[in-house]
C-alpha cells in the first residue's frame, strides 16, 4: 500500500470514529459544547492499532505483540479520560466500534476475525477504564467536599483554628492545606492552631500535605501550634521524617489553643518592687 493510500485509509478511520462519537453524543443529548471533539482523544490508540495491524502475522486470529499491548493501554486511558470529562460510556463504545467497522470494511476474512477479536478485548478494557475513571472522579469530588466543609474558624482577629478530621486522604489533605493557607494570608493571621487529633486514617502522606499549613504559617510570619499529636499521629510523625518547621506540637487541642492565645497576647510582666520603689524615690 502506497503512502497516499495509507494516509487516506487512516483519515477514513478517523472520520468514521468522529462521526460515530458525534452521533452518539447528540442522540443522548449530552453534547454540552459543539466545538468539543472527543474523538481526538482516541488518536494515540489509532496510531498504536495501526502499528499492530502492520505487524500482524499471516492468518493470526487474535491481536498480540508489543504494539497491540500499547494500543490496549491507550484504549484504557482513553476511556478513563472520557469518564473524567463526563462523556457518556456509550460515546466511548461508539468510538471503538467505529474503529472496528472502519478497519474490517472490505478486509479479508482472517483480518476481520483479527479485528473483531481485538474490538471485543478493547470493549472490556474500555469498561474497566471508564469505571476506574468514574471512581477516581467521585473520590476527588468527595475529598474536595470534605476539605471545603472542614472547619476553619477565626476565633478572634489574628487567631485561626483549622480542624483536619474524618477520612481525609492525601488529595483531601492537599485541598484543605491550600484552603487554610489562603485564609492565613487573607486574614493576616498571627497564630494558627491545627487540630489533627481526629483524623480517621493517619498516613505519612496525609500529614506531609497538612504540614504545608505549618510551612505557609512560618512563611507568612504566623506561629503554628499543632494539637492532637498523640497515639497514631505521634507515631507517624516520629517515623515519617516530617521536619520541625518551628511549630509547637502538643497532645491536646486545648493546650494548643492556650499556648496560641498566650503568644497572641503575651502576659504583662510587672516590674520588681525595688524598681517601682526606686522610681518613686527619684
Amino acid at each position: 500500500m502506497s503512502v497516499d493510500d495509507r494516509s487516506k485509509e487512516r483519515e477514513a478511520i478517523r472520520e468514521a470514529i468522529r462521526g460515530a462519537m458525534g452521533r452518539a453524543a447528540k442522540l443522548l443529548a449530552l453534547q454540552t459544547d459543539d466545538a468539543t471533539d472527543s474523538s481526538v482523544e482516541l488518536e494515540p490508540f489509532i496510531e498504536c492499532a495501526e502499528r499492530a495491524l502492520s505487524e500482524r502475522t499471516a492468518n493470526s486470529a487474535r491481536p498480540s505483540g508489543m504494539s497491540w499491548n500499547e494500543a490496549r493501554s491507550m484504549a484504557w486511558l482513553f476511556a478513563h479520560r472520557m469518564a473524567d470529562h463526563r462523556v457518556s460510556p456509550a460515546v466511548v463504545c461508539a468510538g471503538i466500534m467505529a474503529w472496528r467497522d472502519a478497519v474490517r470494511a472490505g478486509a479479508e476474512p482472517d483480518l476481520k476475525t483479527w479485528v473483531e477479536a481485538g474490538a471485543d478485548e478493547l470493549l472490556g478494557l474500555a469498561i474497566e477504564g471508564y469505571a476506574r475513571g468514574v471512581e477516581e472522579r467521585e473520590h476527588l469530588r468527595a475529598q474536595k467536599a470534605l476539605a471545603e466543609s472542614a472547619p476553619v474558624r477565626e476565633l478572634e482577629p489574628g487567631f485561626l483554628l483549622a480542624i483536619a478530621a474524618g477520612p481525609m486522604d492525601m488529595d483531601g489533605a492537599q485541598a484543605f492545606a491550600e484552603r487554610v493557607s489562603r485564609d492565613i494570608l487573607r486574614r493576616d493571621a498571627k497564630v494558627i492552631v491545627l487540630d489533627v487529633g481526629d483524623l480517621d486514617a493517619v498516613t505519612p502522606a496525609v500529614l506531609a500535605e497538612l504540614w504545608a499549613i505549618v510551612i505557609s504559617a512560618r512563611t507568612l510570619g504566623a506561629r503554628a501550634f499543632v494539637g492532637g499529636v498523640r497515639g497514631m499521629v505521634h507515631e507517624v510523625l516520629a517515623t515519617s521524617g516530617i521536619t520541625d518547621e518551628g511549630e509547637t506540637r502538643v497532645p491536646l487541642v486545648s493546650e494548643a489553643v492556650k499556648l496560641a492565645r498566650e503568644a497572641l497576647h503575651p502576659p504583662v510582666v510587672a516590674e520588681p518592687f525595688w524598681k517601682r520603689w526606686m522610681g518613686r524615690a527619684r
